[in-house]
């Protein structure tokens, strides 16, 4: 299981919105994820439901970057034959706060 933890900088943190942050960090998770893993399925946890709604699907907001970002993690899934799973809010995503 790869684990991440970081804090964003006061000036991003500032600049973007919480579901922005999440769904980046998603997105350099699945980076890192990827190089070792094409063909195969990822499991991401995230406390942030709203996060891994816009990285299944495009065209559910009104914010470009949301729907840029949505469209680039679902592009690189796509690209490395990457099946991405989004197990329910448990334990595991809860530990990501």
């Amino acid at each position: 299981m790869l684990e991440m933890l970081g804090y964003w900088a006061k000036e991003e943190k500032k600049e973007i919105s919480t579901n922005v942050n999440e769904l980046m960090t998603i997105y350099f998770a699945l980076k890192l994820y990827i190089p070792n893993n094409r063909n195969s399925t990822a499991r991401f946890f995230s406390d942030s439901q709203t996060a891994l709604k816009y990285a299944t699907k495009t065209g559910e907001t009104e914010s470009y970057i949301l729907q840029a970002l949505a469209l680039q993690f679902q592009e690189t899934t796509n690209e490395c034959s990457l099946a991405v799973l989004y197990p329910p809010r448990s334990r595991e995503s809860i530990k990501a706060d």
